[in-house]
């Protein structure tokens, strides 16, 4: 592998140049890239969520409808999802056959006969909760499941006191709360609209 102009270790993972330029060495890169992009699924773009269904017929010799006929000991090397985490969620691989998580390809050699079907859910594990601030690198914020809303920030009471008596710290305070909660309401509706079909916003 190279990231021009430099040679890398034989066995880096493919995202470790995220890393890059932080002092770490490339054994703590690695563990780094295996936690977030393998274990949590974390990319750095959130496509759309979708399901894949593959299928093989292995020395099968009945009828094998949609699958792929393959016989034992052939090879497979198909990429899944690089974009996205890749998820086993119903069904199995055929033994011999495994999935690289960090590339989203399965890999191996047909080593029994039989029928073999497995799901993959192609989609991020996790995604980013600002906790209702501005998300950046100042501000605190937690990664969460996929699955999980992402907190909402308290209103809080209307003001009491007419804007042109207040202190600068206290509309500074009020200016805060109102972008916190106007960022709450945008991040709802791209939830929605994800929900309903259309453009993902996360």
């Amino acid at each position: 592998m190279k990231l021009y102009p430099f040679d890398v270790p034989k066995g880096t993972h493919p995202l470790a140049w995220v890393f890059y330029g932080f002092g770490l060495d490339a054994a703590t890169i690695n563990l780094l890239c295996r936690h977030v992009f393998d274990q949590l699924g974390a990319r750095l773009a959130t496509p759309d969520a979708r399901e894949v269904t593959l299928a093989w017929a292995v020395d099968w010799p009945l009828d094998v409808s949609a699958r792929d006929v393959v016989s034992v000991g052939d090879d497979l090397d198909v990429g899944v999802g690089f974009d996205t985490a890749v998820t086993i969620i119903d069904g199995a691989l055929p033994p011999g056959i495994r999935l690289v998580p960090h590339t989203g390809r399965l890999v191996g050699r047909f080593k029994q006969a039989g029928l073999y079907s497995v799901t993959l859910r192609l989609a991020p594990k996790v995604k980013y909760d600002p906790l209702g601030g501005a998300g950046g690198p100042d501000t605190a914020g937690v990664w969460i499941p996929i699955e999980r809303p992402r907190q909402t920030p308290p209103a809080g009471d209307a003001p009491t006191v007419p804007l042109e008596d207040m202190s600068p710290q206290e509309l500074e305070e009020l200016v805060q709360r109102a972008q916190a909660a106007q960022r709450a309401q945008f991040i709802r509706a791209a939830e929605q609209a994800v929900g309903d079909g259309g453009e993902r916003g996360d």
